[in-house]
């Protein structure tokens, strides 16, 4: 199965993508906080964001999500 780079994108936004597509496959999101950022980040402007994409199974899905500072606009 050819899944899109979903790498940049919110959860939510790959959440929709992936059931209105791919409803049968399976996935999880795991999440990374770099040490050095863990106790320095402001929660209000924070984005979570799809650092890195992975099959770990049959039908699986592994999506790691990062925080980021909300760009302004």
């Amino acid at each position: 199965m050819s899944l899109p780079d979903l790498v940049g994108r919110t959860p939510e936004d790959a959440e929709l993508t992936l059931k209105k597509k791919y409803p049968k496959l399976h996935y999880h999101f795991v999440s990374y906080i770099a040490p050095i950022s863990k106790n320095e980040m402001d929660t209000k402007d924070i984005i979570w964001l799809i650092t890195r994409q992975r099959t770990v199974g049959d039908n699986v899905q592994e999506f790691t999500i990062s925080p980021f500072y909300r760009m302004s606009d």
